[in-house]
């Protein structure tokens, strides 16, 4: 089974398929030596596309609540986002 480091890897070589192994090699051992043996949290982080919707339709001078149904989000979390530094 592959670890986190190893998906991430792999999905880095996807999106840069002409990444060498001079790089790849040097982060996989970083990223060992730091995270190795521990359970690190990975945190979700605010689609930027749901900003940028909001953002958008408000530029449009939508109101704020329809701002939130475009962007696919809830107006609690649609605050949320508008809200954030």
């Amino acid at each position: 089974m592959a670890d986190i480091v190893d998906d991430f890897l792999t999905r880095l070589k996807t999106l840069a398929p002409g990444i060498p192994a001079e790089v790849t090699g040097p982060l996989e051992a970083s990223m060992r030596q730091q995270w190795g043996g521990t359970e690190p949290y990975v945190g979700k982080r605010p689609s930027r596309l749901h900003s940028m919707a909001i953002g958008k339709a408000l530029q449009q001078r939508q109101p704020i609540d329809q701002a939130f149904v475009v962007a696919g989000v809830s107006r609690r979390h649609g605050y949320r986002l508008l809200n954030r530094k």
